[in-house]
């Protein structure tokens, strides 16, 4: 196996010679890591090459100019799109546009630890909910029922809230 091939002290030469090239230990660690993944994958069908280190350290430093090519044209794209859309635009908070709470219901309504029915009654709560007034005892009876089908505490104490803030 690969991992036998290359010793304590080279797997550190080898992360030492990525953090020298690249400054960020991070970044080396990552690249070891997809390295030693394409190793078990290529060693085992073409054999181990006669430098296993220095096979390492090419793979490690191409998979780690890859995601810092990402990262550049990420930033390009970014710089981009704030030129054209403006700064202030990235700075809006989508919450801001919702302060009663209904985009934390939604997502609330739709969390995979819910049951399918809580769901149901929940995505039933917040439609009420979003028509106003005159469906509120709608929205507290179907509250009431989430409550009664709510996995764990913590949903039962939002749920909770919720219907105070109803009542």
């Amino acid at each position: 196996m690969p991992w036998n091939l290359v010793t304590r002290e080279q797997r550190a030469q080898i992360l030492g010679t990525l953090v020298k090239e690249f400054q960020d230990l991070d970044l080396a660690e990552e690249g070891l890591q997809e390295a030693w993944e394409e190793a078990l994958k290529t060693w085992k069908t073409q054999g181990v090459p006669s430098r296993p280190v220095g096979w390492l350290i090419v793979v490690a430093k191409r998979r780690i100019l890859d995601v810092l090519r990402r990262r550049k044209v990420l930033e390009r794209k970014q710089e981009q799109w704030y030129r054209e859309h403006g700064a202030e635009a990235a700075l809006v908070d989508p919450a801001a546009a919702y302060p009663d709470g209904r985009l934390m219901m939604l997502f609330t309504s739709c969390h995979p630890a819910l049951a399918l029915e809580a769901r149901a009654v929940l995505n039933r709560a917040q439609a009420d909910l979003h028509h106003r007034l005159p469906r509120v005892d709608e929205a507290r009876q179907s509250y009431r029922k989430a409550l009664d089908l709510a996995p764990n505490p913590r949903v039962a104490a939002f749920l909770t809230a919720k219907l105070q803030e109803l009542c």
